[in-house]
Order: structure tokens, then sequence, then C-alpha cells
């Protein structure tokens, strides 16, 4: 199975549309982390508010701790103060929550701005490249089958322009009519070089 055309100029249009496709790929991949990372960014309310939350609450531990050791009022002035560690907790919670929603969202907004692109660029890439395969293989099928010049001859006479013809062999209509083998060789040549092999 050929990708590529032999030579000239289709093989060199064909280099050009992949290093482009490539390209265009890579950039889409660059913005689409690009924006993932500027999302991200707003989940930086997020983290401080977990690392206050979970600094109050270890000061307001640590202190419910100390003031509970207090004789006869330790076991009452501790309960406030477990009570807002508790509230601390929550906030910690929140800020978590916060990061894990921007980190989703940055992640589900870049793949959403990426994926539309990169179907298309794949699309306009690689269905015309798997016709010009198909193509190729079938015309290289011919030209090994028995008759396969004759057979490709006609297609030339059929699907290449008249100018072109004429410039292999004088009078290409008759020529292939009258069978001759030098005149239908040119013709199925130009036949395979239309479709990119030898």
């Amino acid at each position: 199975m050929k990708i590529y055309a032999d030579a000239g100029p289709r093989r060199t249009r064909q280099l050009i549309w992949d290093l482009s496709a490539v390209a265009l790929i890579a950039l889409w991949i660059w913005i689409g982390v690009k924006v993932h990372d500027a999302i991200a960014q707003l989940g930086v309310v997020g983290d401080k508010m977990a690392g206050v939350g979970t600094s109050l609450n270890g000061d307001l531990t640590s202190m419910a701790d100390k003031l509970g050791s207090v004789p006869v009022i330790g076991g009452g002035i501790r309960a406030p103060f477990e009570s807002a560690a508790d509230a601390a907790n929550s906030i910690t919670e929140a800020g978590e929550w916060q990061r894990q929603t921007v980190d989703h969202l940055a992640l589900i907004a870049s793949i959403a701005l990426v994926i539309g692109p990169i179907i298309a660029i794949l699309a306009l890439w690689i269905i015309p490249r798997l016709v010009w395969v198909r193509r190729a293989y079938r015309t290289a099928a011919v030209a090994a089958a028995p008759g396969g010049d004759d057979l490709l001859a006609l297609r030339a006479l059929t699907m290449l322009p008249m100018q072109q013809l004429i410039r292999a062999v004088p009078d290409p209509a008759a020529a292939w009519r009258a069978g001759d083998r030098d005149a239908v060789a040119k013709l199925a040549a130009l036949q395979r070089r239309s479709v990119g092999i030898n």
C-alpha cells in the first residue's frame, strides 16, 4: 500500500499537506493547553480557601486542646472552639470543591475548544489521502494484471486532458483502437503518472 506518490508535484503536495496538518494539530493542542492553564489559574482562590480553612482548623483545635486542660472551666470553654474548628473544615472543603470544579471546567473547556478544529483538520487531511491510496492501489493492481496497459490507456483517453494525450501520442484514440503497443504503453504511463505511481 502506498502512502505517498512515487515522485513529482503530487508527492510534494502530499508532504506539504502532512506537515501542515501536523503543525495545525500541534497549534490547536498548544492553544488548548494555554486555555486549560488560564482557567486553572482561577483555582488559586480555592487553594487559598482550603489553606485558610486547614490553618484555622489547626489553630482552633490547638486552642481548644489548651483551654480544655484548664481545670473546672476547660470543658465548657473547649466546646465553642471545637465547633469553630468544624466550621473551618467546611471552609477547607469548599476550597477543595472550588479547586476541583475549576480543574474540571478547565479540562472540559480546553477539550471542547480543540476537538472541533482537530476533527476538521483530520477530515480534510485523511479523507483525501485515503481516496488517493485507494486509487493508487487500484491503478497499480490494474497495471500488474494481464491487459492492464490497455485498460489504463482507455482510462487515460477518457479522463486526461486532450492536450496532454496529444503531446504523448499524436492521434491517441486511433492508436489505441489500432492496438499500437507503443502508444498504449505511453497512454498507460500517462494514466499511472496522473495518479502518482510509476
